[in-house]
């Protein structure tokens, strides 16, 4: 078992957001990602989620006092291998936070399973992209569910094989706490013109 020093964890992240915040804009925010396999362990510290966060953001609020500064808010990532009652944990702690503006999910798994089903040899780190697809719908879907029930006050940004304009207008017809969409491996196969080309089409569908 490993145990954590959150204390020296919390100010190694703020030792970035020391760097960054001279020069961020109005609107930017800052990303929390504990969520990607590819970092031995780095998932084991959603364990400590609330207690972590609520260290970074009060230092972020210090460090922001000092270059006289607006706190700057705070997107949570979420990993696509958590059940639905771990994310629904993190959601809950997010919401204790105003500087916690949205959660973010879901990309990069080490789900075995949806591997083989499109043909991958399991290895080192995860995968992303289209065989995430459906998982990342269905689970942004189910957890904006229970967020919407239980009331929890918080923004969502869909990510994890969103390859075409109409997967993106799908992800954003989940319900209108869903801002925004992102994806970064089919650029890689389809080019940048997906971005121009999924704007035109939200445009279009509003």
């Amino acid at each position: 078992q490993i145990s954590y020093d959150l204390g020296l964890i919390a100010d190694d992240v703020l030792y970035c957001v020391a760097h960054i915040l001279p020069i961020l804009r109005e609107n930017d925010a800052l990303q929390f990602n504990i969520a990607s396999p590819n970092t031995p362990h780095l998932r084991e510290l959603f364990l400590h989620f609330r207690e972590l966060l609520a260290l970074v953001i009060q230092g972020s609020r210090d460090l922001a006092k000092r270059f006289r500064m607006n706190s700057p808010s705070w997107i949570i990532k979420l990993s696509p291998d958590m059940s639905l009652d771990q994310m629904q944990e993190v959601v809950k702690a997010t919401c204790e936070f105003e500087e916690a503006i949205a959660v973010e999910g879901f990309n990069t798994t080490v789900d075995e399973d949806l591997w083989r089903q499109y043909g991958i040899t399991p290895g080192p780190g995860g995968v992303s992209g289209g065989p995430l697809r459906e998982s990342a719908y269905e689970k942004m879907a189910a957890l904006y569910g229970v967020a919407e029930t239980e009331g929890y006050d918080t923004d969502f940004i869909s990510v994890g094989g969103i390859g075409t304009p109409a997967e993106a207008i799908r992800r954003l017809k989940i319900g209108p706490r869903i801002k925004q969409v992102q994806f970064f491996s089919e650029i890689l196969s389809k080019g940048f013109g997906l971005i121009p080309d999924t704007l035109e089409a939200i445009a279009a569908a509003e």
